[in-house]
């Protein structure tokens, strides 16, 4: 079965949060704080390493399970 290219949105719903709640979460400031975590959940842009260590801290997963796609695709 082939992964998606991230399980953000998965485990933002397994722990039922918004994406304000997460973007709150991250430090992520301005009006349109939740599109952000909208383009990273939809692969349209990779977060900085900075915010992908925090989704990790958020979600309690690593990074590579996370961003699996991603993973597979560089190794």
């Amino acid at each position: 079965m082939p992964s998606l290219p991230n399980y953000l949105r998965t485990n933002r719903k397994h722990i039922s949060l918004s994406q304000e709640e997460v973007a709150f979460l991250l430090g992520m400031k301005g009006m349109a704080k939740e599109k952000k975590v909208s383009r990273d959940e939809n692969n349209m842009r990779i977060p900085t390493l900075e915010f992908a260590l925090a989704y990790e801290a958020i979600y309690g997963k690593p990074i590579r399970e996370l961003f699996a796609g991603l993973y597979e695709q560089i190794a």
